[in-house]
């Protein structure tokens, strides 16, 4: 037969042989819903001979608290019943839909304390809450906290795995976790234990901290990068579990920064991370900024509008040059693109000189402009005189982009001693505007995703040059990217040239994964620009162009003569690379621009009786018939790419 309790109350049962709840040989009674078994009542498993009663556990939506004693009839005492307790006696079973848990099970104890039952429903001998040891205090870390358990029966320590079982619960962040230890084999019983994860706290700065720093102003130091370059980003602090390096977050306290010079007071709030609480720690630093020579200034009209102007602080540092370009609002806000010309006498006066080493210039940009997405709001021009000046002077340029909080977004540099080499043997006029675009904004993008991944911009994101084509030299370009999802300090992203034509990615010399410095900063060296598409992982295979496959070999003429009159009897290989490869001699050799990977050539004749070839892919006609030829092209990084060709050799 089967009791099925599932609401109400049972309350006031003594819990004898003759009051209670009873449940007879071969009966169950099943426990589910809203049942509330009392503390005070005893639910009588009274059974006969072989046969066994069972409790049958359903979900409850209330607490049983009850009390099992288990009685069975001796045949041979007058058929008086006698309790027993027997060591694996099945006692407990789940319903056909629901599985009993650890805290059902916690819930239900038998009348003798010396035992209990088990996960399994079975009665095994009890572990008590004595015979578990306490636990200690553990400090956060992020990751999972276990407890070092001692669990014994009298002078027997319990075996974990075959004796009892545990689970943990809330045992990652900082408050108090719970541990459940349950009886298996012949224990029985669930007991709780607790203990404290807590974070450490900080107790005193080890890193010896100086008082005060002394800096020389520059035209592009800002607050943030005079605070950047105190390289005091982290101190090394003790706390009660050893020493850890923390962040510190620079403020001003006192004055107005300058950055031509002036004395100022920081404080550094030493910023505590997830495993540690900074406890208020702070620094403080006397920062002594030396005033910086300005010695020119001029105000340069830039369209026909009279509002467009921008003003240029020329100043200088030992045998560096600066230039400051500052632009005003309302030079954007008659609506049309703002063109701004890098080229004056006075910076080519400076390039000239033989005091100067370097040029640098630098852009503040007023309100959102740089962020502007779609069409270009402004065009910086490097104009082809100064690169010439720069060129011939083998000087170094760059020239950073910066917002109006002072926070470089992007920057060029172009080398003297690649200007020098450049092999276009010219300068060239050259647009530096570029922007950080959604990677579904590039037309034709679809191929760039892979099949299981549906947006795009998950993915990765585009850097669009405003500049087309191959560039006076190369250029190295740094631009900000550590505002972009997905993005972090230490990560890193993986760097194509889109080549729209093919609508494939194109691989670089060097490869193509770059590292995100502490900044959130990457820099790349390109010799050509348009578009390059910025991954957060590798491309797959069918998403992007080898440089092998990027090198095309082709046969001039298919057909030539021997012995016929005004008939070609040569032709010749023609090699096509892309501009981020150059032939050379040996790999050994250094190529023009260290962004140029070096490629060597040979080549072979595979029947010389009809055709030869020599070191420079000139093809001779010497018989009638068909000529195989072998082109070998070894790449700087030694991988190989093999073509064949046919020429036909004809007599008439």
């Amino acid at each position: 037969s089967l009791l099925h309790f599932s609401g109400g109350t049972i309350g006031g049962n003594i819990g004898t042989l003759s009051q209670g709840i009873f449940v007879e040989e071969s009966s169950r009674l099943a426990l589910s819903g809203s049942a509330l078994v009392e503390a005070d009542n005893k639910i009588i498993m009274q059974e006969w001979e072989n046969e066994n009663a069972l409790i049958i556990m359903g979900p409850l939506t209330s607490k049983v608290t009850a009390i099992i004693d288990v009685y069975r009839m001796n045949m041979n005492a007058g058929l008086d019943y006698t309790q027993e307790l027997t060591v694996g006696r099945k006692l407990l079973e789940s319903s056909n839909t629901y599985n009993y848990t650890w805290d059902d099970v916690s819930r239900l104890a038998l009348a003798d304390s010396e035992y209990a039952i088990n996960i399994s429903g079975n009665i095994g001998k009890a572990i008590k809450d004595s015979e578990v040891s306490t636990l200690s205090s553990v400090v956060y870390s992020g990751e999972e906290k276990t407890a070092d358990l001692v669990v014994k029966d009298g002078d027997t320590v319990l075996i974990k795995g075959v004796h009892y079982i545990v689970s943990y619960r809330n045992n990652i962040g900082v408050g108090k976790a719970t541990i459940l230890i349950a009886g298996i084999g012949d224990y029985g019983g669930v007991v709780r234990r607790t203990f404290n994860i807590y974070k450490a706290q900080a107790i005193k700065i080890l890193t010896p901290i100086p008082s005060e720093k002394r800096f020389s102003a520059a035209a592009h130091m800002t607050e943030v990068e005079l605070l950047e370059s105190i390289a005091l980003s982290r101190v090394e602090v003790a706390h009660p579990n050893g020493t850890a390096w923390l962040s510190v977050e620079w403020k001003l306290t006192q004055g107005s920064y300058n950055p031509l010079g002036g004395t100022y007071i920081y404080t550094g709030n030493v910023m505590g991370d997830n495993n540690i609480n900074s406890n208020g720690l702070t620094i403080t630093m006397k920062i002594i900024v030396e005033p910086f020579e300005s010695y020119f200034s001029e105000t340069v009209r830039i369209g026909t509008d009279s509002r467009m102007k921008l003003s240029i602080i020329y100043r200088k540092d030992g045998n560096k040059r600066y230039a400051e370009y500052l632009i005003s609002e309302e030079a954007f806000r008659g609506g049309n693109k703002v063109v701004i010309p890098l080229s004056t006498d006075e910076l080519i006066k400076q390039l000239n000189s033989d005091d100067v080493e370097s040029l640098h210039l630098s852009l503040t940009f007023p309100g959102g402009i740089l962020d502007a997405e779609g069409s270009y709001l402004y065009s910086i021009l490097l104009d082809d005189e100064l690169v010439k000046a720069a060129k011939e002077a083998g000087k170094d340029i760059t020239i950073s982009i910066m917002d109006e909080n002072g926070i470089e977004r992007y920057s060029w540099t172009f080398r003297g001693d690649d200007l020098e080499n450049s092999l276009s043997g010219k300068a060239i006029e050259t647009e530096l505007a570029l922007q950080i675009r959604n990677l579904s904004g590039l037309e034709d993008s679809k191929d760039l995703v892979e099949s299981d991944q549906s947006d795009k911009d998950e993915v990765g994101f585009v850097v669009s040059f405003g500049h087309s084509g191959n560039l006076p030299s190369q250029a190295s370009v740094r631009i900000y990217v550590g505002d972009r999802e997905g993005v972090k300090p230490g990560s890193m992203v993986y760097l194509y040239y889109y080549n729209s034509d093919t609508d494939k990615l194109e691989t670089l010399p060097g490869g193509f994964g770059y590292m995100v410095d502490d900044e959130g900063y990457i820099r790349v060296n390109i010799l050509h620009c348009s578009d390059y598409v910025i991954l957060y992982k590798e491309a797959g295979k069918g998403q992007f162009t080898s440089l092998r496959n990027q090198i095309k070999v082709t046969l001039e003429d298919k057909v030539i003569y021997t012995g016929v009159k005004n008939k070609p009897n040569k032709t010749r290989i023609d090699i096509e690379l892309p501009v981020t490869l150059e032939l050379v001699e040996s790999l050994e050799d250094e190529t023009s621009q260290s962004a140029i990977g070096g490629v060597t050539v040979t080549y072979q004749s595979a029947n010389k009786a009809v055709a030869i070839v020599d070191e420079n892919g000139i093809i001779t006609a010497k018989g009638k018939g068909t000529a195989p030829i072998i082109t070998k092209l070894t790449l700087y990084n030694g991988k190989v790419k093999t073509v064949r060709t046919v020429v036909v050799v004809r007599n008439r």
